[in-house]
C-alpha cells in the first residue's frame, strides 16, 4: 500500500563547528533538517518492497523448476 508522501521542511540549519571538515571559513556546519519518523518509515517500506520481490523472485524460480 502506498502511503502519501507529507512535505516537510527542507530548509538546511547551520551549527558552530570550527573543527568539521565540511566547516566553511566562519567555522559553521549545513546540517539538513531530518524527520526521524519519516526515515524509519520510509526505510521500513522500501525494506518490505524489497522482501517482496526477493520472494517473488524465489517464488518464480521454484516455478520454473518444477515445469521441467
Amino acid at each position: 500500500m502506498l502511503y502519501p508522501v507529507v512535505k516537510t521542511d527542507t530548509t538546511i540549519s547551520t551549527t558552530y563547528s570550527p573543527n568539521h571538515i565540511t566547516a566553511t571559513p566562519k567555522s559553521y556546519v549545513k546540517i539538513p533538517n531530518v524527520v526521524e519518523d519519516i526515515e524509519k518509515a520510509d526505510l521500513q517500506e522500501s525494506d518490505h518492497r524489497y522482501q517482496i520481490r526477493v520472494d517473488l523472485l524465489k517464488m518464480s524460480e521454484h516455478i520454473q523448476k518444477r515445469k521441467y
